[in-house]
């Protein structure tokens, strides 16, 4: 019954955490966007979202909380309410991940941390200005199939205080292809525990495009 008891209500959380993530996209002028989020267990702490801010912007993030089951999800809804709380007000993509950076070292212990990438992109121009903070460098891949990697901003977050971070900016170009995912892609062993590998991962979305 305990037993029972402990599954229905990580049934109640995976049901809750599947809510803060965003369901179906609409088109961006011009711009398609696709997610899927497949936990390892009832929860966990990948997190990616999509923003509407009132000037016609939007902000686009995704993160991986060190971790898994309960402790990461938790720490990820706090990453999602400072995302909601702070990212229309604050334009610069560096300067917000410098805040929240400073929140979650405030209120979590030393050995939890989040790798993020955020961008905010104006639809107009195909412009994104982007911060990586220790994130896996998402990549663009061109119509002509050149791959470009977005590596500038920092370190993890969480791990000290008041860091600075670097802000860059890209404009994407018709037939560009963007791909971000956490290490819950990289990081899968198959049965010869081998890991499914980043250069893998390029290799297919090249295929795919």
């Amino acid at each position: 019954l305990e037993k029972q008891k402990i599954e229905e209500e990580l049934a109640i959380a995976r049901e809750i955490q599947r809510n803060l993530l965003p369901g179906e996209f609409q088109t961006i002028q011009g711009i398609q966007l696709e997610a899927v989020n497949i936990s390892s267990q009832s929860v966990g702490g990948d997190y990616y979202d999509v923003l509407d801010f009132a000037d016609s912007t939007h902000g686009i993030v995704i993160a991986d909380v060190s971790g898994k089951g309960v402790p990461a999800s938790l720490l990820m809804a706090n990453v999602q309410a400072s995302f909601h709380a702070l990212s229309e007000m604050m334009v610069n993509p560096a300067r917000l991940v410098e805040k929240i950076n400073d929140i979650i070292y405030k209120n979590t212990s030393s050995d939890k941390f989040i790798t993020l990438f955020y961008f905010r992109l104006y639809p107009d121009e195909r412009r994104i200005e982007y911060c990586n903070a220790g994130h896996n460098h998402p990549f663009i891949i061109s119509k002509s199939g050149k791959v470009k990697y977005l590596d500038q901003g920092g370190l993890i977050i969480g791990m000290m205080p008041e860091i600075d971070y670097l802000m860059d900016s890209v404009v994407l170009q018709s037939g560009d292809s963007f791909i971000m995912y956490t290490d819950g892609v990289s990081e899968a062993l198959n049965t010869e525990n081998e890991e499914f590998g980043e250069d893998r991962l390029l290799e297919i979305c090249q295929k795919m495009r």
